[in-house]
């Protein structure tokens, strides 16, 4: 046998036992859950940030539409408000009108001669300013309707002044004048 190259290799350590073995193995496991560790941390890091960036996102947007719900609130309340000004505006002139009207009513009714009578007596508003009135009565002759008419004209406070029109008819067996007068007032 030919050796040409007679080597003898000797382990000098110590023959490896379990322990040995378990130690490469629970080192190996260290690393292992070292490394999936700090995966998790990642990855949980990053969750926590998107998390928060969007709670940040929804409180923001949950502001917005609870500052644009408090701005529909504040205009229909506003809205409500104007209408209701509008409203009693309104019913103070009304007021106020009506008022003045009785003291109007009793000066034409003053006015009235003793051969002549009302069937009615309307007052329609064009504005707040203005009014058309109209007057429409029973009289025993032309005479009467014709007095009338000039004290309404002489009264100052009612303008053109007309008779719109005046029939015959007959009343309890007895000829008297229907009338129809339309005049203006200014309040």
């Amino acid at each position: 046998m030919e050796n040409s190259n007679n080597e003898i290799k000797l382990d000098l350590l110590p023959p490896k036992t379990i322990y040995d073995y378990l130690y490469i193995c629970s080192r190996w496991t260290l690393k292992l859950l070292w490394g999936i560790s700090g995966f998790y941390l990642l990855l949980g890091t990053i969750l926590l940030v998107f998390t928060f960036g969007y709670y940040l996102k929804g409180t923001a947007y949950s502001s917005k539409s609870r500052n644009i719900l408090q701005l529909a609130k504040a205009t229909k309340l506003s809205e409500n408000i104007h209408q209701k000004n509008t409203s009693l505006t309104f019913l103070q002139n009304i007021s106020t009108y009506r008022s003045s009207w009785g003291a109007k009513i009793a000066a034409i009714s003053r006015m009235v001669p003793y051969d002549m009578w009302f069937d009615n007596l309307t007052v329609v508003y064009q504005d707040y300013n203005f009014a058309e009135i109209s007057i429409t009565g029973k009289a025993k002759n032309n005479f009467a309707i014709i007095t009338f008419l000039k004290k309404l004209e002489n009264a100052g406070w009612l303008e053109n002044v007309r008779l719109n029109h005046s029939t015959k008819d007959t009343f309890n067996g007895e000829q008297i004048n229907s009338f129809q007068i339309l005049c203006k007032s200014r309040h």
